[in-house]
């Protein structure tokens, strides 16, 4: 992806003295629920960008301590239930050749999202 959006792929192992990320994406089951660490934040922010954009592929919670921290920064989010829909809804769409309910789907996932949230919380 880096190679075709012509930028470079960098760890963060400390955070740079100057912020040079437009892109921070967070992959791990850290701030996921039922995860090693739900209530962590696995990727740095310091290194990113005032009109940076953080993703975080996790959707359960749908708003992760990981974006609650991006959007404390200033910086744009996108949380990992949209990634899980579409992905879903793609399939769908090769398997029956019929247009996906993309709304009737990221309802039946927020509404299934609860429903365990509610059930663990117990």
């Amino acid at each position: 992806v880096a190679g075709e959006a012509r930028g470079e792929v960098v760890s963060l192992p400390a955070p740079p003295s100057e912020a040079r990320y437009d892109l921070v994406v967070q992959t791990t089951s850290i701030g996921m629920e039922g995860g090693p660490d739900p209530t962590g934040v696995a990727a740095g922010l310091d290194g990113a960008r005032q009109s940076a954009l953080a993703v975080d592929i996790v959707y359960a919670p749908e708003d992760t301590p990981f974006l609650q921290a991006a959007r404390r920064r200033g910086l744009r989010t996108l949380g990992g239930l949209p990634m899980l829909i579409h992905q879903g809804a793609l399939a769908f769409e090769l398997f029956t050749g019929v247009h996906a309910p993309l709304e009737v789907m990221f309802d039946a996932a927020r509404q299934e999202l609860a429903r365990r949230s509610a059930g663990a919380a117990r």
